[in-house]
């Protein structure tokens, strides 16, 4: 038997010990910084630092994370979790993305308690317009099973325990911004302690995430936010109307998404998705709200297509703070009217006695015609992962 094990199975045998003595860890690689139009960064990463579980039976990693909770925030429902998803895929799992620096000194100070438990420093997600940019930059978290293996996340380039954009801009441009894992080769004692990085084996370094210069001014969007009446809900959108850049996308009430790094607490996101006010709908891109004012743009731009008025044409009713239609009177926003107007001079004025006679002029069938024509009933295409279409009549 001894001769069997030791020269017929030397081989197996020497292989079986290498791989309970080697392992291959994957390197976080940090995510592309965000920038605004002027250089000012939007979100970046700071170090953190993360604790991984290798795999192990059960029981095994039950005791471990067990005591491990005894210095760091782990419920018996996060235990669970971690012990199942060992169990689905066989390999480690991040138990803490952004553990504070308090567990981790508690955790290092005694090694030899938790045998299989990997602490590294990791990048950490940082967004410096905090909740007055939660909805437009949207916020990271860990990849679930539900999402790997999917169109957005495809396998091998994602794998559990990867940190992923949800929504916002983070979402849409993920795969720009994840960047490449790196590889790092680890050796192990008898007791599952890691002795330091593998001799035999080349380390492959990670490689960041690519940099986003968005038309995003910073200062504007800030300012927006700060002048924004905390007790009421709405958005705030204001485009560059040389090239149609969005200089600010605000939506409140809104959220930090600073938050989610490193996981969100029971707590915190069952106050989210409870409150009465709704601060995870983003009302900039998903509401649909009746267009008011800003219609009249669309008005002139139509009655001068189609050559119904010249642009220094007046209408032959002057504003008179009303106007007289059918059987009742169509006020303008200002009592005082606005007397005769050009078309230029009836948009600065946003006078409504001009537009109601421009709006006859063009007429109902022909105004929902080049409406629909020009895509006021569909997506406009902003590079954000959800957008709501326009509700407009046929």
């Amino acid at each position: 038997a001894f001769f069997r094990i030791q020269v017929l199975g030397s081989d197996a045998w020497t292989l079986r010990a290498v791989s309970n003595r080697i392992r291959t860890l994957p390197v976080p690689a940090p995510r592309g910084t965000i920038y605004d139009r002027n250089g000012e960064i939007l979100a970046d990463n700071v170090p953190g630092y993360s604790v991984t579980i290798l795999p192990a039976s059960s029981d095994s990693a039950r005791a471990t994370l067990r005591r491990m909770a005894e210095y760091m925030n782990l419920s018996d429902g996060r235990i669970e979790e971690v012990i199942g998803t060992l169990r689905a895929y066989g390999r480690e799992v991040v138990v803490d993305s952004d553990a504070s620096f308090e567990a981790i000194s508690a955790i290092e100070e005694r090694r030899a308690e938790f045998p299989g438990i990997y602490v590294e420093m990791r990048p950490r997600r940082r967004y410096l317009l905090e909740e007055s940019g939660g909805h437009v930059l949207g916020y990271v978290g860990e990849i679930t099973a539900e999402e790997l293996g999917t169109v957005a996340f495809p396998e091998p380039e994602y794998e559990a325990g990867m940190i992923v954009g949800k929504i916002g801009i983070e979402g849409y441009y993920e795969s720009r911004l994840q960047g490449t894992q790196g590889v790092r080769v680890v050796e192990f004692d008898a007791r599952g302690r890691i002795v330091g990085d593998f001799a035999g084996a080349n380390r492959s370094p990670a490689l960041a995430g690519e940099d986003l210069h968005l038309n995003l001014d910073m200062a504007l969007q800030q300012w927006v936010h700060d002048i924004f009446p905390d007790s009421m809900s709405g958005a705030v959108v204001a485009l560059d109307p040389a090239d149609g850049g969005v200089l600010a996308l605000y939506s409140a009430p809104g959220y930090d998404p600073n938050l989610f790094v490193g996981g969100i607490d029971t707590d915190t996101w069952a106050a989210l998705n409870t409150d009465a006010r709704n601060p995870m709908f983003d009302r900039a891109v998903l509401g649909r709200w009746a267009p008011a004012s800003t219609w009249k743009l669309a008005a002139a731009g139509i009655a001068l297509d189609l050559g119904v008025v010249a642009p220094d044409e007046h209408m032959p009713d002057p504003c008179t703070g009303s106007w007289f239609f059918g059987d009742r009177f169509f006020r303008c926003w200002d009592p005082r009217g606005h007397g005769y107007n050009d078309l230029a001079e009836a948009i600065g004025n946003s006078c409504d006695v001009y537009f109601y006679q421009l709006g006859l002029r063009v007429g109902l069938d022909r105004l929902l015609q080049r409406s629909n024509d020009i895509g006021f009933s569909q997506q406009c295409g902003i590079d954000l992962p959800q957008e709501s279409r326009g509700q407009f009549p046929d």
